[in-house]
C-alpha cells in the first residue's frame, strides 16, 4: 500500500533519524506533493546537505511526486481552517494529497493525529 510522506518523514530518512527505517520501508511507491518535496529539499540545502543528491536518492528509492493541478488548490483551500491550528501551507498540501488519494500519511508530526481528518496518520516515531 502506498502512503503520502511529509517533510518530517523525508528529512528523517536523509538525516538517519529515528523512524528512518519505517520511511525507507514505505518509500517505494510513496507520494509527496511537489510543495512538500520542494520544502524538504530547501530545508536540507539550508542545513548543509546536498539537496540534489537527496532529490536523486528519493526518486531512485521510488518516491513519486505527482503533478500539481488546479483541483489540488481546491483540496488545500478546503483545509484552510487548519492554519488556525498551526498547520503550515506545505503541510496542508500533504494532507490534501492524502485525502484526495485516500491514502495514509507518514509523518513525525504528532499533532496531526488529533486533526480529526478522515485519513490514517502513521507516526514514524
Amino acid at each position: 500500500m502506498s502512503v503520502v510522506v511529509d517533510t518530517s518523514a523525508l528529512m528523517a530518512l536523509i538525516k538517519d533519524e529515528p523512524g528512518a527505517d519505517l520511511v525507507e520501508q514505505h518509500l517505494p511507491g510513496s507520494l509527496a506533493s511537489p510543495v512538500i518535496f520542494a520544502e524538504c529539499l530547501s530545508k536540507l540545502a539550508n542545513q548543509g546537505f546536498d539537496a540534489e543528491a537527496a532529490r536523486d536518492d528519493f526518486l531512485i528509492g521510488g518516491l513519486e511526486v505527482p503533478d500539481f493541478t488546479i483541483s489540488d488548490v481546491a483540496g488545500v483551500q478546503a483545509l484552510h481552517a487548519l492554519a488556525l491550528q498551526g498547520v503550515s501551507l506545505a503541510d496542508r498540501f500533504c494532507l490534501a494529497l492524502a485525502l484526495d488519494r485516500n491514502l495514509p500519511v507518514l509523518t513525525a508530526d504528532r499533532p496531526w493525529v488529533d486533526l480529526g481528518l478522515p485519513i490514517e496518520v502513521r507516526l514514524i516515531r
